[in-house]
């Protein structure tokens, strides 16, 4: 099933970078590896800078990435030694978790899933367009989460609060980004 494709997906790539783990409060409670290393992965040849390269490149975002400095070089990254000093700052300077997603639901093949590097586009076009769209916008608060699910978190200091908050937010800030 697509919830299962999904599930094997994602786990993999967590038992990859050694199953790192967020706590209730949402704090990274650990972390074995950071994304700008040459520390390998628990595959052993991997580097991690490499995997998050080929998290841009294997969603698709890489090219919508290109006027971005360093994007360009992460695209002719190898497992070979140390990335380019351009695609290190880019690997460093760009939060890649929506690349992660993209790369996640891309490899599971959602079909509609609009590959971003920005959660807000995915999560308003399943508030804004849920005919086209492969999620549900729905309150995790009322309906449980279910493997396969994508489950977003606003963070930073923000004033869009809460589900209703974020409804809101997404139906009159057209084009607007949001930290997630």
């Amino acid at each position: 099933s697509l919830s299962a494709r999904i599930t094997a997906v994602a786990c993999r790539e967590s038992a990859l970078w050694y199953r790192p783990f967020i706590d209730v409060d949402g704090r990274l409670a650990s972390m074995s590896v950071a994304e700008a290393e040459t520390s390998r992965l628990s595959d052993g040849v991997t580097p991690a800078w490499k995997r998050v390269a080929d998290y841009w490149r294997g969603s698709g975002l890489l090219s919508q990435m290109a006027s971005f400095p360093g994007a360009s070089e992460c695209a002719y990254a190898s497992n070979d030694g140390y990335p380019s000093p351009a695609c290190r700052a880019f690997l460093v300077d760009r939060p890649w978790s929506a690349a992660f997603v993209s790369y996640v639901m891309t490899q599971s093949g959602v079909p509609g899933f609009r590959p971003s590097p920005s959660h807000v586009d995915y999560v308003r076009d399943a508030a804004l367009y849920p005919g086209t769209s492969p999620f549900r916008f729905t309150d995790p608060d009322v309906e449980k989460p279910a493997a396969g699910d994508l489950l977003c978190f606003v963070r930073g200091a923000s004033s869009v609060v809460g589900y209703a908050g974020l409804k809101t937010f997404l139906e009159g800030a057209s084009g607007s980004g949001l930290a997630m």
